[in-house]
């Protein structure tokens, strides 16, 4: 997805069938975030975080042994409760919903059925399933959806869950004003549904409020708090009515807010957005409760997302002052569900497996769900932009560590969820552009221009296989 982004150098940032045999907190420096933080006293409804009593380890590098995770028990569904290790057909939006049958960490097949299965049979999304991680997604661009049938091949066979690229952003739903507010156009995004749906895919619900991705006229708009507020939760509510009532229980899971915090130059700040004004110098960070609070209000049965990029890092200056914002929501009983981690493994190295655990164990153990809803690797590219191939296996083992981190992370006791989806940033390099504006940086995912598989792909399998 496009985002605003810092380097880690430059600053601180087939077939459609699947095989049947399926072998310490630090303080932080530079300026304090008063705005940022919410009272504690704030009435606003629906909290859903739990077991706010477990207490996180303060060794930032800790690696979480013991028990594995249990599975997850999944969002509450409108159509019953599922039985375990099976995958349940939603009667209305015909969504499939996947359920852990094995605890992360252990394998519920055997090594024969591994060696007589090849790695391009088998399904990215069942290998998943089988550790406990419910979703194994992708972000989509729609025209390759659209236009290209072995990019949709892939998408059927490995992903049972898609994440539209720029189709749901302001943007592209709101990209013109009328009488005042947004002329909503949902053209784009409605064709994606209906494909989700005609496969049985979950579909993400991408971020409502972030500092980047407004339109011009919402940007350019003179307003003042009462009236940017009442935008904002037009926004909000129509958008994701839109879907439950077009889409009964085809989103689950959507990621509200994203990005509001910046760590240019190690200093962690509240990022530019034209909805600032709803709180007004004194609490320019108020958007992101009203945020939630609309989205718990326009559909009740989401699962309310915060996502964030640079906070996989427990000993970071960011995450320190993500966890405590988090924190202090929580406590404010504003409405968020879940973490999800943005990783990226610029030129394939980035934070250790145990710390992305550390970090993600940590929001667990507020009650907080986690999922990686962003996961990729820009690697040096030669003069003929090919990968270099001492960075494809820098990538690879990046890959590798990062989604073994997520399968690592242990259930919290009182929710019995851990880390449930790893949703890649697309899955093939032939439709990446350079959205991180660094010349001579590519290839980020693990399926080549041809849509062939790369070394990245066999690493993401033995990640997922637990080996």
């Amino acid at each position: 997805m496009y985002r605003s982004i810092a380097i880690p150098f430059l600053c601180l940032f087939l077939s459609s069938g699947c095989a049947k045999t399926i072998g310490q907190q630090q303080s932080t420096s530079g300026d304090a975030l008063p705005a940022v933080i919410p009272s504690a006293n704030s009435q606003n409804p629906g909290s859903t975080a739990a077991g706010n009593n477990t207490t996180a380890s303060n060794a930032p590098g800790a690696n979480p042994q013991g028990q594995s995770t249990q599975p997850s028990a999944g969002p509450s569904s409108p159509f019953g409760k599922h039985s375990a290790g099976q995958h349940d057909l939603n009667p209305q939006a015909q969504i499939y919903r996947p359920r852990a049958v094995a605890k992360h960490g252990n394998r519920d097949h055997s090594e024969g059925d591994q060696q007589n299965t090849k790695q391009t049979d088998l399904c990215l999304k069942n290998e998943a399933t089988k550790r406990g991680v419910d979703f194994f997604g992708t972000v989509v661009r729609g025209n390759a959806l659209n236009d290209d049938q072995s990019y949709q091949d892939i998408l059927k066979k490995h992903f049972n869950m898609i994440a539209p690229e720029t189709e749901l952003s302001l943007t592209s739903v709101c990209a013109t004003e009328k009488d005042g507010t947004c002329d909503f156009n949902f053209e784009k995004i409605d064709k994606m549904a209906q494909f989700a749906i005609d496969q049985k895919i979950s579909l993400r619900g991408t971020p409502l409020a972030r500092p980047t991705n407004n339109p011009d006229w919402i940007s350019k708009k003179q307003m003042d708090g009462n009236d940017a507020l009442a935008l904002f939760q037009k926004t909000i509510t129509s958008t994701i009515q839109h879907f439950s009532t077009n889409f009964p229980g085809l989103i689950q899971y959507w990621d509200v807010v994203s990005d509001p915090l910046s760590s240019l130059d190690g200093k962690v700040r509240l990022q530019e957005t034209p909805w600032s004004i709803i709180g007004g110098d004194a609490n320019p960070s108020e958007y992101i409760t009203e945020a939630f609070k609309s989205a718990r209000l326009a559909d009740p049965k989401l699962k309310l997302f915060y996502t964030d990029f640079d906070i996989e890092n427990p000993s970071s200056n960011k995450f320190v002052s993500t966890y405590m914002l988090i924190k202090n929501y929580i406590q404010a009983k504003v409405p968020i569900d879940g973490i999800g981690f943005k990783i990226h493994g610029f030129y394939g190295v980035g934070s250790s497996q145990n710390e992305m655990t550390d970090a993600m164990q940590r929001f667990v153990d507020l009650g907080l769900e986690v999922q990686i809803v962003e996961l990729d690797s820009p690697i040096q590219l030669e003069d003929n932009g090919t990968a270099t191939p001492s960075f494809e296996k820098l990538q690879s083992a990046f890959y590798k560590k990062a989604i073994a981190a997520c399968l690592n992370v242990k259930a919290n006791p009182n929710t019995k969820l851990g880390c449930t989806a790893v949703v890649t940033n697309g899955f093939t390099d032939k439709y990446w552009t350079d959205e991180y504006n660094t010349p001579g940086l590519g290839c980020p995912l693990y399926f080549d221009k041809d849509l062939k598989p790369k070394a990245a792909y066999a690493s993401i399998l033995e990640a997922l296989q637990g080996k």
